[in-house]
């Protein structure tokens, strides 16, 4: 079973507010140059529908998802965070085979509305796991009320990390693996993914892995295609690396929609449209030369690819697929 354990979901661009809109585009823009823009802009989707399209033509079985919008210190979107996530749900129950929806939670709402989200997505929605963009420490006491009743709940946690792909007005040491250290020691059983491999952080999480005896952390790929497309012998030994020390924490992600981008059209970004990226890790290999070295370096096991694709976010998940 091949599972896509980040993904973004939105009806429509009103999530974001106007000038949070503007600000992405604006950004985006001056990436790609005003032709290519245009060609991303005319393409880009969040709905359900494209996410199935996709995936079908990716080989994607499942996929966990979750609502976008800039939920934390930006002006208003149209949407609210309650009807983001209703849409995720509305999603799951039309494509219950495919889709596993998470509660998006932020964190700087009121405690009670947190918690009343959290119980009717999980409780009336269905939904069945948490994505949280940190803007504090988790084991913070402010915290606690919540990270308990996920515990309470049984509920596995994606949490994103990392410097580089840290969203403004987030700041980049709320995305360093380190402050998962009190969270983790307080909640032994809970489960999470450190999306991104925490990049620019990803040594640091690698360590916390291997060497922690507490607490059951994972860390997704989504985000790594710009390393895949543009520096691929570097992905390729950074993959190496992982899957001979954390062999059974690597979990596929794909940070759809944002960086489903064809290589061959808006390369500046992601570089990968969704199946490039799959088959990118389907296809992994160490080349014969380099194994000829005789360094101990050894190529990539069929067991180690499912891992990756699929293997390790099930028992992440903790549920029956």
């Amino acid at each position: 079973m091949i599972i896509d354990c980040h993904v973004h979901l939105f009806e429509s661009l009103r999530v974001y507010s106007k000038e949070e809109w503007n600000r992405r585009m604006q950004w985006r823009r001056r990436w790609l140059g005003e032709e290519e823009f245009e060609k991303w802009q005319a393409a880009y989707s969040g709905t359900v529908e494209s996410l199935i399209e996709d995936m079908n033509e990716a080989g994607v079985d499942r996929s966990v998802v979750f609502a976008s919008g800039p939920f934390k210190g930006e002006p208003n979107p149209e949407v609210s965070i309650w009807e983001c996530n209703e849409y995720v749900a509305d999603a799951q129950r039309k494509y219950p085979d495919r889709i596993i929806g998470f509660v998006r939670l932020d964190l700087s709402r009121p405690v009670g509305d947190t918690l009343r989200l959290l119980e009717k997505g999980v409780a009336q929605w269905g939904l069945k796991g948490v994505k949280i963009i940190p803007d504090r420490p988790l084991g913070d006491e402010s915290c606690r009320e919540v990270m308990d009743r996920i515990i309470d709940l049984d509920l596995p946690v994606l949490v994103h990390m990392g410097a580089g792909a840290t969203p403004m007005p987030f700041y980049y040491e709320h995305g360093n693996p380190e402050v998962l250290s009190p969270l983790i020691i307080r909640y032994p059983r809970m489960r999470i993914v450190a999306a991104h491999l925490a990049s620019g952080f990803e040594d640091v999480l690698t360590e916390i892995i291997s060497a922690r005896r507490v607490g059951t952390i994972f860390g997704d790929i989504s985000g790594w295609q710009n390393d895949c497309s543009k520096s691929h012998w570097h992905f390729t030994l950074k993959m190496r690396h992982l899957m001979d020390k954390i062999p059974d924490k690597i979990i596929m992600g794909s940070d759809w929609p944002g960086l489903d981008e064809p290589s061959a059209t808006w390369g500046p970004f992601g570089g990968l449209s969704h199946k490039e990226w799959f088959d990118a890790v389907r296809n992994l290999k160490i080349p014969e030369k380099v194994l000829e070295l005789g360094w101990g370096m050894r190529d990539f096991s069929a067991e180690e690819k499912n891992k990756i694709l699929g293997d390790n976010a099930k028992t992440w998940l903790g549920f029956q697929l």
